[in-house]
């Protein structure tokens, strides 16, 4: 290191394993300012550049041959038990009649086009946890051709039936959208149409009732509080749909005291916040706000009352609790409804994190993991991890294997083992290639005798005993 940098080289260290902000500065008005003088060469702009925070990925070729990365298992630490739990939900009759047919709608919609598929996606994921609210699913259609929307509702309304009254509602929507369209396109506007409401989703409670996700939740935290433990949890929605507000409401109403930890709060004032506030036995808040920097322990019990899809994020939010400090079990758990979308979603979290803990080299295991019987590997390694001690190979497939010295893989049939003669000496390589007259005999190497190694198999024996 001290040979490549001097002492004074912070700015070339950075600029080589760090991240440099560069500004030019010129004079407003002076188009040629960026160009040297024709007869000077003088500069009339300044250059300045300064350190900036940031890592670049070219520093692990100092850090990697004299670093160790070792975890708290390494350590020898151990930690209390952590265990996962998967709470499937059935939803209510109008819940589940409603969400299903938005979600078969939208789908079908970004089968016949890719531009619905953001569409399809944010409210099939996000929908079955705020249908206490009556919300409007509203598409941007000024980049969606006007024929595109034309035959896409007319498909509907062909394959519409009459208890389908709301995918007929959308097809008169979206011909609605083309007429408007079209018009705007023979006015040449070019801004066609920015959004329009496709269908309006209606509560599908009173503001007395609740879902039955969060019927569940009031309930898991009220007997979590009486045995003196407390609740963290996780919600996905918390921008412009948030659900954080209707959750702390729902858990107040229950006899648990919750509160909500919003984005606005600063975040080095994050863990002093939570500290004040000692006294509650549930937070809410978002697995991002908290995923880095924050000491947990305090609570015992997480939640996720909507699945995270990012597997950083996620390990990271239950790091926050499991960790070094923690003197409780904990427990994860994760609620989903079993006919959503975001039922698969967890299924396929629990894909990811199975290749995962396969590349880290941890146990595979836990409650959104997918158990595997053939996975060979897998069981292959968690016994030899074990140490169990495996059986001779021969003896386990003795019944199925069949040796055999035929070239052709016949079983019945012993062949002779035919070992090639390699050459050994110049002469020898230059006499099997037919090399031997074409070099003159000045550069030819003295000729040895043939010693044959016994047990072997020559053309030439052959020949001489002729």
């Amino acid at each position: 290191m001290r040979s490549d940098f001097a002492f004074h080289d912070e700015l070339r260290w950075a600029g080589a394993y760090g991240v440099l902000e560069s500004v030019r500065k010129r004079r407003s008005g002076d188009e040629t300012s960026d160009e040297d003088g024709a007869f000077t060469g003088n500069r009339r702009y300044r250059e300045q550049a300064h350190e900036i925070p940031g890592v670049s990925p070219a520093i692990i070729t100092r850090l990697l041959h004299n670093s160790i990365f070792l975890n708290l298992k390494d350590l020898g630490v151990e930690l209390p038990p952590y265990t996962e739990e998967v709470v499937e939900l059935d939803m209510d009759n109008e819940h589940g009649r409603q969400y299903r047919g938005m979600e078969s709608i939208l789908r079908h919609m970004a089968r016949r086009d890719q531009r619905y598929l953001s569409l399809w996606l944010q409210w099939a994921l996000s929908r079955p946890n705020s249908a206490f609210r009556d919300e409007i699913v509203a598409a941007n259609h000024a980049s969606v051709p006007i024929n595109v929307l034309e035959a896409l509702a007319r498909e509907m309304l062909e394959n519409a039936t009459k208890e389908d009254t709301l995918e007929t509602q959308i097809a008169h929507t979206l011909l609605e959208a083309a007429r408007l369209a079209q018009s705007a396109a023979a006015c040449r506007e070019k801004e066609t149409l920015v959004k329009v409401p496709l269908m309006p989703l209606e509560a599908v409670v009173d503001r007395f009732g609740l879902l039955p996700k969060e019927s569940w939740l009031s309930s898991f935290c009220k007997a979590e509080k009486a045995r003196s433990r407390r609740t963290l949890v996780y919600v996905r929605q918390t921008g412009t749909r948030d659900i954080q507000d209707r959750l702390e409401s729902v858990l107040k109403q229950s006899g648990v005291q919750a509160i909500t930890l919003y984005g606005s709060v600063d975040p080095r004032r994050r863990e002093r916040w939570i500290e004040d506030h000692l006294n509650a036995d549930a937070l809410i808040t978002n697995p991002r706000l908290v995923q880095t920097g924050l000491d947990l322990v305090s609570f015992q019990t997480v939640v996720f009352y909507e699945p995270e899809y990012s597997l950083y994020t996620l390990w990271q939010a239950l790091r926050r609790v499991w960790r070094l400090g923690q003197t409780q079990p904990v427990k994860a758990v994760f609620a989903v409804y079993k006919d959503a979308m975001e039922a698969q979603a967890l299924a396929l979290m629990g894909r990811k994190m199975r290749a995962a803990q396969t590349l880290y080299g941890d146990e595979v295991g836990g409650a959104i993991v997918p158990v595997e019987e053939g996975d060979f590997i897998t069981e292959l390694a968690r016994e030899v991890l074990r140490g169990a001690q495996l059986d001779d190979l021969q003896s386990l497939f003795a019944d199925e294997m069949q040796m055999s010295n035929s070239p052709m893989g016949c079983p019945i049939e012993t062949s002779p083992i035919l070992v090639p003669i390699q050459p050994r000496t110049w002469g020898e390589w230059l006499n099997q290639r037919d090399l031997a007259g074409r070099i003159p005999a000045s550069r030819r190497p003295a000729k040895r005798s043939n010693v044959e190694a016994p047990g072997q198999l020559s053309i030439w024996s052959s020949m001489k005993e002729k």
